[in-house]
Order: structure tokens, then C-alpha cells, then sequence
């Protein structure tokens, strides 16, 4: 089967980024009150990671199933468009709405957030319609890859957030 290691890679990478996330938020909601702009964040890691693990696992069941591996890719990326766009579309909804209440997702952050969802969903659409046949193993890698790319932004972003309030600020 095509990227079968990448395949299993990717789920890791998944899974790492939502258990760490998991982790962040305990140590986290010990010492502080939660952040609305945070908790979304942490949200859209293990929303994002989640679907990346289980986009891995529908291509090996199918194949698993009996069905040609170009056929279970491509019902894979058709899968992963009709749940991955409106995942996203809520997504980037939640960030607009945060935006709106006077908090502001950095513009670095955004924007490489809305590439990665964008290249996904585009990569997903080119893989369920699948021409070239050839290039369709491919497209699904590609999709996958761009999801967990909105991961690994909203990770950084929860990892590495910004207190705005200057009293707390060690200098």
C-alpha cells in the first residue's frame, strides 16, 4: 500500500499533538483560569489530530476490505472532505467569533492555519475526484498532511500563547 509508514507516522504525529495538548491544558487549568482563546486552540488540536488518526486508519480498512487501493483512497479523501470541511469551516468560525470579542489569533498564525485547511480540503476535493488515477494516493498523503498542518499551528499557538496582561509578566 502506498505511504503506509507515512500513513502510520502521521497517526503518531496525531496522536502526540493531542496527548501533549492534553497534557498542556491539566498543568495549565491547575494555575489559571482558562482562556477562551486557548481552550479553542487546544480544541482545534485534538479536533484536527483526531481526524488526522482516524483519516490514516479508513484507507488500511478499506484495502483491508477487499477494495483496489486507488478506489479506497479515493472514498477515503471523499470521507475526509464531507467531515474534514465542515470541521474546519467550525473551526475557523470559533477563531473569527474569538476574534470578534476583542482577541485576536496572530496574523502569522492565521495565516498559516488557513493555507494548511485550504491546502487539506483542496487536496481532499482532488483526491475524491481522482485525476490523474495515479496521482491519488498521493493527494489523500496530501490532505492528511495539510489537517495536521492546521494542528501543528493552533499546537504552537497553545503552547507557546502570549500572556497580554502586564502585572503577570516576569521580567
Amino acid at each position: 500500500m502506498a505511504y503506509a509508514d507515512w500513513l502510520q507516522t502521521l497517526a503518531e504525529i496525531g496522536l502526540g499533538f493531542a496527548g501533549f495538548s492534553a497534557l498542556i491544558a491539566g498543568m495549565r487549568g491547575q494555575d489559571e483560569t482558562p482562556d477562551l482563546e486557548n481552550s479553542n486552540r487546544g480544541r482545534a488540536v485534538v479536533e484536527t489530530s483526531l481526524s488526522v488518526l482516524f483519516g490514516c486508519t479508513v484507507p488500511v480498512i478499506l484495502i483491508g476490505l477487499g477494495l483496489a487501493e486507488t478506489t479506497a483512497f479515493r472514498i477515503a479523501g471523499g470521507l475526509f472532505l464531507l467531515v474534514g470541511a465542515p470541521l474546519s469551516a467550525r473551526g475557523f468560525h470559533r477563531a473569527m467569533a474569538g476574534r470578534d470579542r476583542g482577541r485576536s489569533m496572530q496574523p502569522a498564525l492565521a495565516i498559516l492555519s488557513f493555507i494548511a485547511g485550504a491546502a487539506g480540503l483542496g487536496f481532499s476535493f482532488a483526491c475524491a475526484l481522482g485525476r490523474p488515477e495515479a496521482f491519488v494516493p498521493t493527494y489523500y498523503f496530501g490532505a492528511l498532511i495539510g489537517i495536521l498542518g492546521i494542528s501543528a499551528v493552533n499546537f504552537a499557538g497553545f503552547v507557546f500563547a502570549i500572556n497580554n496582561d502586564p502585572a503577570k509578566d516576569i521580567d
